[in-house]
């Protein structure tokens, strides 16, 4: 699914070099691109997320190996609770919330 692959992408390109603030002002910048890869592909990435589409184990390692974050707990509803926010502070353009 070519969702997964830019959210994969998107996640390794700025996670692992930025801390979260700055990982979050980043990707906004490529999100408020009309024809960026990210914005194109937006609502279904959402989708996955919102809706918890991903396979068992699958959300979980999204964050922990494409974004390269430890999470509180190793799970999947932890995950979840990461990307949740993570959708929240790309289209919110007010003060980002940190993790």
């Amino acid at each position: 699914m070519k969702e997964k692959e830019i959210l994969a992408g998107t996640l390794a390109a700025y996670f692992k070099y930025y801390k979260y603030a700055d990982a979050i002002t980043q990707i906004r910048k490529v999100y408020d691109q009309p024809h960026s890869s990210l914005r194109v592909s937006w609502e279904p990435i959402k989708k996955l997320i919102q809706e918890h589409l991903f396979d068992e184990g699958e959300a979980f390692h999204y964050v922990a190996i494409h974004a390269n974050l430890p999470l509180d707990e190793d799970s999947d509803k932890e995950a979840y609770r990461w990307l949740h926010l993570f959708v929240y502070n790309v289209e919110s353009h007010s003060d980002i919330i940190e993790y």
